[in-house]
């Protein structure tokens, strides 16, 4: 639903690629057919030549969903195909296939080109299975979900995440819109209901008002020196400086900093080795760097209703 929220303009929807077996998806597809900008493609993410003929290089990120129900007598086991998945495709070589392996002028190394950069999401059943996803945290058996580096950077999500979520609730109302905003793309109660009541998503009319309430706040991950508060990309700013000249100037609630890790800055210029992590509401005397990206709820403004028309 975040990607599809009635608050993104058709311009800035991503093409959604569905992988997967075709008996699944055509009993899910009555969920997905009024969803614009969606595809299938019969085949199985264990498969080099499936993921190849979808152009997985060329994709802005990758999210790998189970849709077994996992057995609670083997835990180890219950993610088993999900992180044999992630890792074929962490470990598949595109650069090799650019490259003139038959030269004898130069020895060409092929650990250079490993590194594919494909940014992946994984759903896992059981937290523990984090660690096989990472080389340090292998060996570590108690080691809890969020301390772990694939959860740091976006790359996990365990089911049980959104339950403690909820719990935050009891002690502040407030935060049930914070995270339905985050969560749902600001899904409203009268659509929740519709779909609780198994209606599904279904078009309808467009009238004014249901035009007007697609002029709400959205989610944005603005780039600190290319934003208009390029002035705090600068070692010393602190983000308490950045989080009261956004919300003064612009409206702009910043809610985490999303940080390149240190040693990937000597790669900085390269893209597709990148590597970041999340700091969820960070402390009011955190330093600011100017690799920094800032993740906030931004106000919707007049000049957004020209980009969507």
């Amino acid at each position: 639903m975040p990607l599809r929220a009635s608050n993104i303009s058709f311009n800035d929807l991503r093409h959604v690629v569905i992988l997967g077996n075709s008996e699944f998806v055509r009993r899910e597809w009555h969920l997905l057919k009024n969803l614009p900008k969606i595809s299938f493609m019969e085949g199985s993410p264990m498969s080099r030549a499936d993921l190849r003929a979808l152009k997985i290089k060329l994709c802005r990120t990758c999210i790998l969903l189970s849709a077994k129900a996992p057995e609670k007598s083997e835990p180890v086991l219950a993610d088993k195909e999900i992180i044999m998945a992630a890792l074929n495709i962490k470990s598949m070589n595109f650069g090799s296939d650019f490259l003139n392996v038959n030269s004898k002028d130069e020895e060409v190394n092929l650990s250079d080109v490993n590194a594919n950069g494909i940014p992946i999401i994984l759903d896992l059943a059981f937290s523990s299975n984090v660690r096989y996803l990472d080389d340090h945290e292998m060996h570590i058996n108690n080691i809890e979900l969020y301390k772990t580096l694939p959860y740091a950077s976006g790359c996990t999500m365990a089911r049980g995440i959104l339950d403690s979520l909820m719990s935050a609730t009891y002690f502040n109302a407030s935060a049930l819109r914070v995270l339905r905003q985050l969560v749902t793309g600001g899904a409203s109660f009268e659509l929740e209901k519709s779909l609780a009541e198994g209606a599904g998503l279904r078009g309808g009319y467009s009238t004014p008002e249901t035009l007007e309430a697609r002029n709400r706040v959205r989610v944005e991950e603005i780039i600190l020196r290319d934003s208009s508060w390029a002035r705090f990309a600068q070692y010393g700013a602190r983000y308490a400086d950045l989080f009261a000249a956004a919300i003064r100037e612009q409206g702009t609630l910043c809610v985490g900093i999303y940080r390149l890790l240190e040693e990937e800055k000597e790669d900085a210029e390269n893209a597709d080795v990148q590597l970041r992590v999340v700091l969820g509401t960070p402390d009011n005397t955190t330093l600011l760097q100017p690799t920094d990206h800032i993740i906030a709820l931004v106000q919707w403004e007049e000049g957004d209703k020209e980009k969507r028309e």
